[in-house]
């Protein structure tokens, strides 16, 4: 039986098809002959999954006006989803973040008699604590990626919940840059060793650009009034770097774009101001002190603080409070960018704080006792499929 399980995976985001694939390429490892289908990009399809539904043009959206323009695709990628289910009958559904998709998709699948595995668990945390009655009811273990999630499940009554480790810790040993070669790629790029770099990362959306990008390059030039020996480096996904974009930000001087390298970027800079999201959490594993900012709608951010129930936003402060600081909505203004791109850069006190903060943040993720017995395994891939493995053979 084992040589003929059929796994359905729901991957709705880019970096939940990332996550995804790496764990399928651990489980296929034990089990050469394991199935898989469902939703999903790129790199689930490049691991050998079958994906009916193709996330990067039928699902992955952020915010709620992008939700609502898209609801008919994903209305439509739920049915074809389900159809799966009901007709292809999977010996287990793998579902990866992308939350409330995949709540409505793990209710079909658990009337249907199908275990449910859900990798990158809710955040029920920080948005609508009240979903943990779902996770109770339909779920059958919880992969979680960060190491305070299963005490919390644990003291809601749900015992399923494993800390399996954050993909990025593995990721980053691969992606680490000597010395030697961020001096080389610095001079790549015709930046001055000594010269002071911020790193700007207004994010990887259209709608994410159009709310950043503005502030922060006003910002930079505000700080280069003062301190004109400064560089930026802007490292920009391929869809965002256009012909359009590079115009607009050719009159600024020492600013530096470069495309699909926002890791190497964050370990060349000396400062960094970040859209709030998972470049937070990386930019501690590059030891990059920086300053989280984020904008929205009045609509989404009414909305927002409806159900959030966080006081704090970025990652990291939501593992330790005040490891950084946060400009939200109506303080993201080029004069409190400046000062605050002034303080991480030039302020030696202020900057070794920040690190020193961000430095305990990355001993969490890279403490292996917090694994428990998951510890033997040497990835969050491998980990998850060990608990998709005993899910399949009814031990979990």
């Amino acid at each position: 039986m084992a040589n003929g399980w059929k796994i359905a995976m729901s991957a709705g985001e880019l970096s939940g098809d990332e996550h995804a694939a790496q764990m399928v390429t651990s489980l296929l490892a034990r089990e050469p002959e394991c199935t898989f289908r469902g939703m999903g990009g790129q790199h689930l399809r490049a691991v050998g999954v079958d994906t009916i539904v193709d996330s990067e043009t039928s699902a992955s959206v952020m915010g709620f006006g992008e939700v609502l323009g898209s609801a008919s695709k994903i209305l439509r990628a739920l049915s074809d989803m389900k159809t799966l289910l009901a007709t292809w009958k999977p010996n287990l559904l793998i579902l990866i973040d992308y939350q409330d998709f995949n709540f409505r998709l793990a209710k079909y699948a658990h009337s249907l008699g199908i275990p449910v595995l859900f990798y990158v668990s809710p955040s029920v945390w920080a948005w609508r604590p009240g979903r943990i009655k779902n996770v109770k009811r339909y779920v059958n273990c919880l992969a979680c990626i960060f190491p305070f999630e299963p005490q919390y499940y644990s003291e809601r009554g749900y015992g399923h919940a494993h800390y399996v480790g954050h993909p990025f810790v593995a990721e980053f040993e691969t992606r680490r840059l000597s010395q030697e070669r961020k001096d080389q790629l610095r001079n790549e790029l015709e930046i001055p060793l000594n010269a002071p770099l911020l790193a700007l990362l207004p994010g990887s959306r259209k709608k994410e650009i159009r709310a950043h990008l503005d502030p922060m390059l006003d910002g930079f030039s505000l700080l280069q009034q003062k301190h004109p020996e400064t560089h930026a480096i802007l490292p920009l996904v391929s869809h965002i770097d256009t012909p359009e974009l590079r115009q607009k930000v050719s009159p600024l001087s020492q600013l530096h774009i470069v495309s699909e390298k926002s890791i190497e970027a964050m370990q060349l800079a000396d400062a960094g101001i970040l859209k709030s999201g998972t470049s937070n959490l990386q930019a501690a594993f590059c030891d990059l002190p920086f300053t989280m900012i984020y904008k929205a709608p009045l609509l989404s951010e009414v909305i927002v603080r409806s159900f959030v129930s966080l006081k704090q936003y970025s990652l990291v402060n939501v593992i330790h409070e005040n490891t950084v600081k946060e400009l939200i909505q109506r303080s993201v203004t080029k004069k409190v960018i400046a000062q605050e791109a002034e303080k991480l850069l030039f302020d030696s006190a202020y900057s070794s704080s920040r690190k020193e903060a961000l430095r305990n943040i990355v001993s969490l993720f890279t403490e292996r006792d917090s694994l428990g017995e998951l510890a033997q395994y040497k990835s969050a891939g491998e980990r998850v499929a060990h608990l998709a493995y005993s899910l399949l053979q009814g031990k979990a």
